[in-house]
């Protein structure tokens, strides 16, 4: 996930795996303040798999992998203004503010551009 603040309404993507609906990669978006979060998914077949969020300016997007090596786009890349200082980190939701839920990641990196 990356997010402008750590703020609850904050602007943010995210690209994470669920089940419901079908497993599915989601790719979520909200590019106001407040503002509603957007959901796009590519149906997936089961577990293990990767996700790749990837920010070039303010355009984002969602990647999935069953491999590591071969990658789909999840959806379409969406336009997010969003400062230079923002917050990168895993993140997992049961969706259900009644129940807990755990998650394993692993082969995490995060890659910054190189300037000329």
């Amino acid at each position: 996930m990356i997010r402008e603040t750590l703020g609850t309404s904050s602007i943010h993507a995210y690209t994470t795996w669920e089940p419901y609906l079908g497993p599915s990669i989601y790719f979520y978006s909200r590019a106001t303040t407040g503002g509603t979060t957007a959901s796009q998914r590519n149906a997936v077949n089961g577990l293990p798999y990767w996700v790749k969020l990837v920010r070039s300016g303010n355009t984002f997007s969602g990647y999935a992998s069953a491999d590591g090596v071969n990658w789909a786009q999840v959806g379409s890349s969406q336009t997010i203004t969003m400062s230079q200082n923002f917050y990168v980190g895993l993140a997992v939701s049961a969706n259900d503010n009644t129940a807990l839920i755990t998650a394993a990641f692993d082969n995490v990196s995060i890659t910054t551009p190189t300037s000329p």
